[in-house]
């Protein structure tokens, strides 16, 4: 058995990190609730749903692209390999889904997938379900 090289730290009784599937899903749902401006010693490194959503009010596919590539640089400072899809569909103006898929590899080669819907509303995350499988549900 090979040991993780990059553990995630976290501040509650789990520690340092190391099992994929937990980092995984602390990872997005840190990406959820981080704010952007948090620190100063690492500007412009923090990944934030919230800040992307605000930086792209009106542009849902500039949206799209940065999830993408923020996730990947993300995921990929503790993952040998990290792959991103996103997609988007607009209900009406100030109103649409994405659906967020982010496919891991770990240092022993084995794949693990977290999958997101995230209902936005007037540049507001509405709700955030987990998927179960990553077919289209919207």
């Amino acid at each position: 058995m090979k040991i993780d090289t990059k553990p995630m730290p976290s501040l509650s009784m789990d520690g340092w990190i190391t099992s994929t599937s937990i980092k995984a899903d602390y990872l997005i749902s840190h990406f959820f609730v981080s704010e952007y401006s948090r620190t100063f010693l690492f500007e412009g490194e923090v990944a934030s749903m919230p800040y992307l959503i605000q930086k792209h009010k009106n542009d849902i596919l500039g949206l799209v692209r940065d999830v993408e590539l923020t996730l990947k640089s993300y995921f990929g400072r503790y993952f040998p390999k990290a792959e991103v899809q996103v997609s988007s569909k607009e209900y009406e103006a100030g109103k649409y889904s994405l659906i967020i898929v982010v496919i891991v590899t770990d240092i022993e080669g084995k794949e693990f997938s977290v999958s997101r819907l995230v209902d936005v509303l007037d540049s507001k995350i509405n709700k955030i379900a987990q998927l179960n499988n990553t077919g289209e549900t919207i």
